[in-house]
């Protein structure tokens, strides 16, 4: 009887870890970038075509940009992208939270700013991705 006991206890213990590890392993994180963000309010307007970074260019009072980065899902599961943007630009910047993609998907994640007020300067701030999975 109690050679019994230990095999269920063993079995027990054995299905509770195997538990803790699967939600460990779907709440993994894939991926964390991060992209540096420009703006400047100034007199006039201008821009700047870059692919490795988020630059608003020069913006004028009482105008507004936006700028769009296309995310794609290839895993053969969901992932929740999530994004926060750290620095002094964040207090002209409006944007999502939190994204899911199912997978073989695309989305857009859309990064826009406020109607700019009359705070003369340079602003800049890092915009942190995280990638996991989401099952």
């Amino acid at each position: 009887m109690e050679r019994k006991n230990k095999l269920a206890w063993f079995l027990f213990c054995l299905v509770v870890l195997i538990f803790i590890f699967s939600v460990i392993f779907n709440s993994h994180l894939i991926e964390e970038k991060q992209i540096q963000i420009y703006l400047e309010i100034g007199n006039s307007s201008s821009f700047d075509i870059s692919t490795d970074l988020l630059n608003f260019g020069s913006l004028v009072v009482n105008s507004s940009e936006s700028k769009n980065i296309l995310l794609s899902n290839s895993y053969f599961f969901s992932v929740l992208y999530s994004f926060e943007v750290i620095g002094n630009v964040s207090e002209f910047l409006v944007y999502e939270n939190s994204l899911v993609l199912i997978p073989e998907t695309n989305s857009t994640f859309v990064l826009n700013t406020i109607t700019i007020p009359e705070n003369y300067g340079n602003y800049s701030g890092i915009l942190n991705v995280k990638i996991s999975r989401f099952d």
